[in-house]
């Protein structure tokens, strides 16, 4: 009766050992992992800084390695993008003629400070309307069509009202 016991004490133990190493193992594998999953939503979400540990050599350690390079290399990108929409802006801003650029559907994407005077718009006003709602000469609209379906800058003049425009 008293070696039952004993059996059962040191199986009690064993078991309570056992659960004790698996819950230490569980936080060992899931904390990194809980830890990469918070990091990665915040790079997600344009916090580029953010680097995860690679102090690890396992799978884990890998992952962490990927992902640094991946925000570092979106960093990098989104700072390249950023600084020529500004030197791009800055040089059609300085333009004393109206540029207006819009996309393959003729969506208005920029206008520099002189295209919204000729036009009588707000930049804000402008940009994502389609070009037929802000160009009201047809001349015009028909000149942007051609350049659009013949691939090809166009040189001309337009008369209007007592404006000469040239494009």
């Amino acid at each position: 009766s008293t070696l039952r016991w004993r059996i059962v004490g040191i199986a009690l133990f064993i078991g309570f050992l056992f659960l004790i190493l698996g819950f230490v193992l569980a936080r060992v594998v899931t904390r990194p992992i809980t830890e990469m999953t918070l990091i990665a939503s915040d790079i997600s979400d344009g916090n580029y800084s953010l680097r995860l540990p690679e102090g690890r050599f396992d799978e884990i350690g890998e992952l962490s390695r990927v992902l640094n390079k991946l925000a570092l290399g979106a960093e990098d990108r989104i700072e390249a993008l950023t600084s020529n929409r500004n030197q791009l802006e800055a040089v059609l801003g300085g333009l004393s003629e109206g540029v207006v650029a819009v996309d393959l559907n003729q969506v208005v994407l920029h206008a520099n400070d002189s295209a919204c005077s000729i036009l009588g718009y707000e930049q804000k006003e402008l940009s994502g309307l389609q070009l037929k709602e802000v160009v009201t000469v047809s001349e015009l609209s028909q000149l942007v069509n051609r350049c659009f379906l013949e691939h090809s800058a166009i040189q001309t003049t337009v008369r209007v009202a007592s404006i000469v425009l040239n494009i």
